[in-house]
Parts: structure tokens; sequence; C-alpha cells
């Protein structure tokens, strides 16, 4: 998230939820994030904040639940970081989101921020992404067969 922020001076992140505020803040000084564009604001309604992010970063290792799906149904795009997803899960990615100029899951931190960059550069990539994450809300799971899903 810092090479991120760092590549695109215009962002800022909202952190929701009851993090570990010390730690985080401490990792902004080391990668010289400026605190004024990390914003910590708690539990918030994500019915709510759903209408007011562009672009959301899932979290990892460990994946967003309900309120990620909630994003997507409104028409939220979402970059999903996941080294489990095999050759087959890509190219169905790949059909689905290839008029968007740009693939919203990444296998390796250079590829999720390469993404991330696209997604925050390009409003056009950013608009059709959120269209068809909207079009194919679904739930992200190691359990499911991405391509099955899109068949």
């Amino acid at each position: 998230v810092s090479e991120i922020m760092k590549q695109n001076p215009n962002t800022i992140y909202l952190a929701c939820g009851d993090g570990n505020q010390v730690t985080i803040k401490e990792k902004l000084k080391k990668y010289n994030i400026d605190e004024d564009r990390f914003l910590f604001l708690g539990q918030v309604k994500s019915h709510i904040y759903g209408w007011v992010i562009d672009v959301w970063p899932d979290s990892f290792p460990l994946p967003q639940g309900n309120s990620k799906k909630e994003f997507m149904a409104k028409g939220g795009g979402a970059i999903i970081l996941d080294n489990r997803y095999n050759k087959i899960d890509k190219e169905a990615f790949d059909i689905k989101f290839k008029e968007c100029l740009v693939i919203p899951l990444a296998n390796s931190n250079k590829e999720y921020i390469e993404v991330a960059n696209k997604i925050i550069q390009n409003r056009k990539s950013r608009e059709c992404l959120a269209k068809r994450m909207q079009e194919y809300t679904f739930d992200i799971d190691t359990t499911i067969d991405i391509g099955a899903l899109f068949g």
C-alpha cells in the first residue's frame, strides 16, 4: 500500500475497523507516508462508505468479507491479491475484464502495485472495472473454482 501511495500522491487510505494504529503509524513513518493521507476511521457503516471509496485494495493475507461484496455490488472496483489462484482462474478474469484494460487479480506484490496504479491512474479502466464487478459480484474463496463461476 505504501508503494501505491508513493506512486499516486493524490490518494488517501481509509483504514476502517479496529486495527493496531500504533504499529501502522510506525510503518507510515518508516515508508515516509504522510499521516494526513492515512485516515483511521474506526468502525464505519459500510453501506455508506461503499459509495465514497473509488478503489478497494483487498486486505492481505486475509480477504475481506461482506463489506467488500457490498462495495462491489454498488459498482466499486476491488483489487485482489492472492497467489493461490492458478492460470485457469487468471484466464477467466482476463475474459471478463479485458475491456477494462486491467485485470483485478494479482498473484504477487509487484503485480498488485501495477494493477492498483492502472486502476487509480485510468478513470475509464476504473469505471469499467466497477461496472464489471457489479455485474459479477462474487466471493472469492479457495473452495470455489473461479473458472467454474465464469464457465
